[in-house]
């Protein structure tokens, strides 16, 4: 088979190219990150090829004969975006580090040290995990999607609970200036009587998406905990409700902590109603759109719990479409859940809607600023 192409290179860096057949030699000319954005006629100095490239390397826009036919093989002079060869010593800059070819190993330090191995490249896990920007690694086996690459789960507590990822407190708001979402959170920051904390602090205190609320008279929590406190159980009755440890109501408890015993039992209950309460919705554009947001819907409870643990996109646009029932005037009733040997009507239009955009005071400013940020990044559907 007769050769069809010459390629030249230096030192690694291919310069361009020569078709055997017709003659041409054509030079590549590089942008700052090394892709090739023009082909050049060695001997016209003419523009042969014209390409513009997508963030990640992608061809976007090709022009010229033949254009669209070309592969490049990779984006950048070495197989790295925005990367320089440091010929001295023999290592290629990447930002913010040198790697060495010939020992395969960066030789100098991660900026990230000491709360990162000082040699290390995405916790040694390239293959399962991302790092869109160099300082957050992330585990793709966990399903996160709310805005950007993080998942920011939500949680609004009358007592100001520090491990909350919203805490709101009764008349101050303290800003937990974490997590890489900057646009979502400079959203949220900007919420009276609300503090924002990271979806990655949380996982590594083993809490999942969570919303929770407390109510004076009729207390109760719409939250996940960790898979392992499914086991745990209410001591007094033996029974997993929302009340705490020591069977005491968390109204008298006064933080979200009380709530880890027994809140997933809860949790699906209440996403019943919710669902319960779109399906009877008479308004028929308001059903339909809810129901669309939230397909497909789980038809099991162990189904419900393990979307409700794991998918903290589903678990907000849920909790936002109670919202979407309460201004559309579909919530006219949510139904009875039975406590330690009495029933509670506790999602009746006078204690639980009223928290979501009805009273007054605190709860009321951060709730639709909240519904809003939901409406904004669409987790209403």
């Amino acid at each position: 088979m007769a050769l069809k192409k010459r390629y030249y290179s230096l030192n690694g860096q291919i310069l361009g190219e020569h078709d055997v057949s017709s003659g041409q030699t054509l030079q590549y000319a590089r942008d700052a990150l090394g892709n090739v954005r023009k082909t050049i006629d060695s001997d016209t100095g003419n523009v042969v090829h014209s390409y513009i490239y997508k963030p990640w390397g992608e061809i976007w826009q090709a022009s010229g004969t033949g254009a669209t036919s070309r592969r490049f093989c990779w984006i950048g002079s070495w197989g790295y975006a925005n990367t320089n060869r440091h010929y001295q010593f023999n290592s290629y800059y990447v930002r913010a580090r040198h790697y060495s070819g010939v020992m395969g190993a960066w030789i100098t330090r991660d900026p990230l040290w000491p709360t990162e191995m000082p040699y290390g490249y995405g916790e040694g896990r390239v293959y399962s995990g991302i790092d869109y920007d160099g300082t957050q690694f992330l585990n793709t086996s966990v399903k996160v999607a709310f805005f950007g690459q993080c998942c920011k789960q939500i949680i609004i507590t009358t007592s100001g609970a520090s491990h909350g990822v919203f805490s709101m407190g009764s008349s101050s708001c303290e800003w937990k200036n974490t997590g890489n979402c900057r646009n979502l959170q400079s959203e949220v920051e900007k919420c009276p009587y609300i503090t924002w904390e990271g979806f990655c602090e949380m996982l590594e205190k083993s809490k999942c998406c969570s919303i929770a609320k407390q109510l004076g008279a009729d207390p109760y929590s719409v939250c996940t905990t960790a898979i392992t406190e499914r086991s745990r159980r209410n001591v007094t009755n033996g029974i997993q409700d929302y009340y705490g440890s020591a069977g005491v109501p968390l109204s008298k408890k006064g933080t979200i902590k009380t709530a880890s015993v027994g809140c997933i039992q809860v949790q699906v209950q209440t996403a019943n109603l919710i669902l319960d309460q779109i399906v009877k919705c008479s308004n028929r554009t308001v059903r339909g759109k809810l129901l669309r947001s939230l397909f497909p819907i789980p038809a099991t409870d162990e189904l419900l719990l393990q979307k409700l643990s794991t998918d903290c996109e589903w678990s907000l646009k849920l909790l936002a479409a109670l919202n979407v029932l309460v201004k559309s005037g579909c919530a006219s009733r949510f139904g009875k859940v039975t406590k330690t040997g009495e029933s509670v009507d506790y999602m009746k239009p006078e204690s639980f809607p009223r928290i979501w955009n009805v009273g007054s005071g605190p709860h009321k400013k951060a709730t639709e600023c909240l519904y809003s940020i939901l409406k904004k990044y669409n987790i209403c559907g």
